[in-house]
C-alpha cells in the first residue's frame, strides 16, 4: 500500500485512539454540574405598605351590619329593610323588606342565609345566591316551647343539605334540614339557665361551636364532626372570654373575645 492511500486511515485512527476519549472523559462532568436551587424561602411583604381608598360610602350610625368579601356586597339595615349595596361603587343591588336576625354564608361563599323573626316559637330561613342575591328557598324553623324566645343567635351551613341553628337564650343548638326545617337533633352544651348563648361556624365537615361564660360556664371553642347527621364532639380549647367566631373563605377558624 503506497503512503498516500494510508494517510487517511492514518488520521482515522489518531481521530479515534485521542479524540473520543477525551469527549467520553469531560461528560461526567457536564452531568455531575448542579443545575441552580429553586428558591424555598416566601418573599417577605414590602415594609412600606400604603391602602389606598377608592370610595367613601355614607350611611346612617349602627345601620353596617356585615359584609361579603367575596362577591363585594355590603349589607346595612335600616329599620325593616336590609340594603345591599356594592362595595366599589356603592349602588344599591338588593333590598329585602324585613328585619335580620341573623346570617350565615356557605363556606364558599355561593350561599347566603338570612333568619327573620315571625312569631314568639317561630323564625323563617331565606336562602339566596350569595353573587345575584337571587331568592333559592324559604325554610321554616320553629322553636321548642320551652324557651323564652326564638331569637336566633348563630347559624351556619353544614354537609349534605344541614343546617346548625342556636338561639340567643340558650346553650344548645339543633341540626335542622334544610328542605323542610325539621330538627333531626339537639346538641345541648349547658342546661343550665341562661349559660349563654353559641356562637357557630362550618367549614367542611367540621362544625366550630364558641360558647360564652356565662352563669359560670365554661368559655371556649368545641369542634364537632358533622360528616354524620349526628355531631360528634371532636375537642374544646378553653377560653377567657366570649368565643366569637368568624371564618374565612379557606376555612381557616378565627376567634375574637368580646
Amino acid at each position: 500500500m503506497s503512503l498516500r492511500r494510508s494517510l487517511p486511515l492514518l488520521f482515522a485512527f489518531l481521530f479515534v485512539l485521542l479524540v473520543v476519549p477525551l469527549a467520553r472523559g469531560r461528560a461526567p462532568a457536564t452531568a455531575a454540574s448542579p443545575s441552580p436551587a429553586a428558591p424555598t424561602a416566601l418573599t417577605p411583604a414590602p415594609f412600606a405598605i400604603r391602602w389606598t381608598a377608592y370610595n367613601s360610602l355614607a350611611f346612617a350610625p349602627g345601620s353596617f351590619r356585615f359584609t361579603d368579601p367575596v362577591n363585594g356586597h355590603l349589607f346595612f339595615q335600616e329599620m325593616e329593610t336590609m340594603i345591599v349595596k356594592d362595595s366599589v361603587s356603592g349602588a344599591i343591588v338588593k333590598r329585602f323588606d324585613f328585619y335580620v336576625l341573623e346570617r350565615a354564608f356557605s363556606a364558599d361563599y355561593s350561599r347566603l342565609y338570612l333568619t327573620t323573626y315571625l312569631a314568639a316559637d317561630a323564625v323563617t330561613i331565606h336562602s339566596y345566591d350569595a353573587a345575584t342575591l337571587a331568592p333559592i328557598r324559604s325554610i321554616p324553623y320553629t322553636c321548642d316551647p320551652g324557651y323564652q324566645s326564638c331569637y336566633i343567635q348563630g347559624i351556619a351551613e353544614g354537609p349534605d343539605d344541614r343546617l346548625y341553628i342556636s338561639r340567643s337564650d340558650a346553650a344548645a343548638f339543633d341540626v335542622v334540614d334544610a328542605t323542610s326545617g325539621a330538627v333531626l337533633h339537639q346538641i345541648v352544651i349547658n342546661d343550665r339557665p341562661f349559660a349563654g348563648p353559641l356562637y357557630l361556624a362550618a367549614a367542611g365537615q367540621t362544625l366550630f361551636v364558641g360558647q360564652s361564660e356565662a352563669d359560670g360556664g365554661q368559655a371556649g371553642l368545641a369542634r364537632y364532626d358533622i360528616s354524620q347527621p349526628l355531631p360528634v364532639a371532636i375537642d374544646f380549647s378553653p377560653m377567657t372570654s366570649y368565643a366569637v367566631l368568624t371564618l374565612s373563605p379557606g376555612g381557616d377558624c378565627s376567634t375574637a373575645g368580646k
